[in-house]
């Protein structure tokens, strides 16, 4: 969604060896998992971004947490995730999806960015 901090770790990985990076929420506090129509009343400005993600998704038969979880996995520089879940059931399908394989060519860059106030869920009480 703010792909920034990529530019930021591929300019300076040399230097930023000796540190550990760890992503939050994944999942955008949830939002990236609601039905389409229920995020985007939330958030409109989501529409592009939902549009081809969801071409991504249906391409390549991903459910939205695999979408999430591919995503992270192929940021060779992150060394963990700080997740969340609204039951095991969840919890346990995110387990898998971190369990399982996927193709290293699914095109994320092909996804808009989206402004920090949907990027950065800090940001949402602002609104």
């Amino acid at each position: 969604m703010n792909r920034k901090w990529e530019q930021y770790v591929n300019k300076y990985y040399d230097k930023l060896a000796n540190f550990s990076f760890i992503s939050r929420s994944i999942f955008l506090q949830g939002l990236l998992l609601l039905p389409e129509k229920q995020a985007l009343s939330i958030f409109p400005e989501l529409e592009s971004f939902l549009r081809v993600s969801n071409e991504i998704a249906s391409k390549h038969k991903l459910t939205p947490i695999e979408m999430c979880v591919s995503y992270i996995k192929q940021c060779s520089f992150l060394k963990g995730v700080v997740i969340g879940a609204n039951d095991s059931k969840q919890l346990r399908e995110t387990y898998r999806c971190f369990q399982s394989q996927y193709p290293s060519d699914l095109p994320y860059s092909d996804l808009p960015e989206v402004g920090q106030h949907v990027s950065d869920p800090r940001k949402w009480a602002l609104r």
